[in-house]
């Protein structure tokens, strides 16, 4: 359920964000990620399942997380960033072939 998802996402890392206890990151997360809501509804109507394997990698990154394998899940988070960027400069490669 791609709805309950975004809403379990953004509970997930507006938690972990808190918990850095440090209000510019907080401030700054919450802009950054009200910028990102809007941009990534228009990259999953072009990519619509992207969610799922979004979820799995993010999955194994809080796998590291509790395992207290921090260099683990700080590599993982690297690769995730890496994925999603691909992501979204495919989004934008259809999108642009669309018009």
């Amino acid at each position: 359920d791609r709805e309950n998802y975004f809403m379990t996402e953004k509970k997930l890392w507006t938690t972990l964000i808190a918990m850095a206890g440090n209000s510019y990151i907080i401030s700054t997360y919450g802009n950054i990620y009200t910028m990102l809501e809007n941009f990534r509804a228009s990259i999953f109507k072009l990519t619509p399942d992207s969610y799922l394997f979004n979820l799995r990698e993010r999955t194994v990154i809080i796998d590291a997380l509790l395992e207290g394998n921090i260099d683990e899940a700080c590599r993982l988070t690297k690769l995730h960033i890496q994925h999603a960027a691909q992501i979204i400069r495919e989004a934008m490669e259809q999108k642009q072939k669309a018009k």
